[in-house]
C-alpha cells in the first residue's frame, strides 16, 4: 500500500515539513525525494548547520534513516 509520509519538525532554519510517497511500511529513498528531504532541512548551499539545532522532528513525524553512503530509508511514523 502506498502512502504519503511527512517529516517535520524544527531545527536551525526553522520549520520545515516535506511530504513523500511510497510504501507504507517504509522504503529507500530515491535521490530526488532526498534531495527535497535535504533542501527542506537546509535551504542554504554553503550552509555548516548540518541540519540539526532546534527541537529536532516532532515525536509523530516520520523520520530517515542513513543506511550507508548509497542508500538512506524512510522510517514511517508510528
Amino acid at each position: 500500500m502506498v502512502k504519503t509520509h511527512e517529516i517535520f519538525g524544527n531545527n536551525f532554519h526553522g520549520n520545515y515539513r516535506v511530504k513523500v510517497r511510497g510504501p507504507a511500511e517504509g522504503f529507500d529513498l530515491s535521490p530526488a525525494q532526498l534531495r527535497r528531504i535535504r533542501n527542506e532541512l537546509c535551504p542554504f548551499l554553503d550552509c555548516k548547520c548540518g541540519g540539526g539545532y532546534g527541537s529536532g522532528q516532532h515525536k509523530n513525524s516520520a523520520s530517515f534513516e542513513w543506511v550507508d553512503q548509497n542508500r538512506t530509508r524512510l522510517v514511517p511514523a508510528i
